[in-house]
């Protein structure tokens, strides 16, 4: 099935995610910032992913730890994104609520050509697996590294396979015509 495909895009449930720095993520009021931007959601902000990155969780402190519990307590999904590519610990994926581990891009765009990415990916699927993580392959371009990922078991993807960059009233006319 391509991933344009009509059925494809019905099917699959739109997840918005919102990148967070690792500044944003230490200031005080950022639970109440969120909190305060979904408050009119209800339940719809099952739907809502806070997106931070590997070396963020470097400071490995109880403030970052809690911050995350509270964004949880929201009842928002937490990705690690571009993982893979920072000083990463193993222990992150155990210590820190994280829902999402996105297996960053320059992995995914070396699958067909490094035989080494295609390690990292499959380990990186089959570790976020047994942690009941779902797991999201970044920057996929060809129609090859689609079915790559497929095949490896990944939950998802994106990338300008999919469709490059809109603005917000495009955007916003898609998901209104029920093709997202």
């Amino acid at each position: 099935m391509a991933p344009d495909d009509q059925e494809y895009a019905t099917q699959t449930q739109i997840i918005i995610a919102v990148n967070l720095s690792g500044y944003r993520l230490s200031n005080q009021n950022i639970i109440n910032t969120i909190s305060d931007a979904i408050a009119g959601l209800q339940d719809q902000n099952l739907n809502l992913e806070i997106e931070i990155t590997e070396n963020v969780l470097m400071q490995d402190d109880k403030d970052t730890i809690a911050t995350l519990q509270e964004l949880k307590d929201l009842k928002l999904r937490i990705a690690l994104d571009d993982f893979g590519t920072g000083y990463s610990s193993l222990s992150y994926l155990t210590s820190f609520p994280v829902d999402t581990i996105k297996i960053d891009r320059s992995f995914v765009m070396g699958c067909t050509t490094e035989p080494k990415n295609l390690i990292i990916i499959k380990a990186i699927i089959a570790m976020g697996h047994s942690m009941g993580k779902r797991i999201v392959a970044e920057g996929i371009e060809t129609e090859t590294q689609f079915e790559m990922m497929k095949e490896l078991g990944c939950d998802e993807g994106h990338g300008y396979l999919f469709k490059h960059p809109i603005p917000p009233d495009e955007f916003s006319a898609l998901l209104a015509q029920g093709v997202l």
